[in-house]
């Protein structure tokens, strides 16, 4: 287990699997209500890397201390990574994302924050996903709007993911996303992918367990061999 303390100065919880002959860390940010117990569970074929996993968790959620809150996302990957640079120093550092913790990976990236490799399933733009949805709703738009914009102005400016990769070129980034997506639509995703001007892959699953077809990894052992292969590959 490993505890860390973000910038707010609450300590939170992080699981970390580490073997002997270990090289190179993945972090795992899943969704910010998954917990750990089931972030393991859907993960757990990381382990069959030769890196150690660190899947971590937010501020607010489980025993962690302090409220949950948007606003400490990016510092909670950021506090994780530091612990992991602190400990082993000049090895490699990937970052698997998943749901909204796609966007709190990407936008963590800065001078400081340097991932060698990223995975981002269900990409979500907690920016925008709000109006994306509103559109979908035509002709109930004009009445849902309002509440739209709400939620588009709870949400920092720092999480907004298409800013965020529009300053990135150079880290190779695996997207998954399922076509069918209830919970993170799939154009914005697949526009995502287009604009970045870095090396990338585009996954799209074919088959899902998930009745909202927005977590499509676990159980499909094709779509984690590729993650895998991405992530071994030099």
């Amino acid at each position: 287990m490993v505890k860390v303390e973000n910038k707010f100065g609450n300590k939170i919880t992080g699981w970390l699997f580490d073997k002997k002959n270990n090289y190179g860390s993945i972090i795992v940010a899943s969704g910010n209500a998954m917990g750990l117990g089931r972030a393991y569970n859907y993960n757990k074929y990381l382990l069959q890397t030769n890196h150690r996993i660190l899947l971590i968790s937010y501020q607010g959620y489980g025993k962690n201390e302090g409220t949950a809150n948007l606003d400490s996302l990016i510092s909670d990957i950021k506090s994780f990574y530091r612990h992991l640079k602190a400990a082993y120093k000049d090895e490699p550092i990937y970052f698997v994302g998943i749901s909204i913790g796609t966007s709190a990976g990407i936008c963590s990236v800065s001078d400081e924050i340097k991932f060698n490799k990223l995975v981002v399933e269900g990409a979500v733009n907690p920016k925008t996903v709000a109006f994306t949805k509103a559109t979908q709703w035509w002709p109930l738009f004009p009445i849902v709007y309002p509440l739209a914009l709400a939620v588009s102005l709870s949400v920092p400016d720092e999480l907004d993911i298409s800013e965020c990769i529009s300053k990135l070129n150079n880290i190779p980034i695996l997207f998954i996303h399922h076509k069918k997506d209830k919970l993170a639509p799939y154009e914005p995703a697949k526009d995502l992918y287009s604009n970045y001007k870095g090396p990338k892959l585009f996954l799209e699953p074919t088959v899902s367990t998930s009745s909202y077809f927005h977590l499509n990894v676990k159980d499909n052992i094709k779509m984690q061999d590729e993650i895998l292969i991405f992530l071994t590959d030099p």
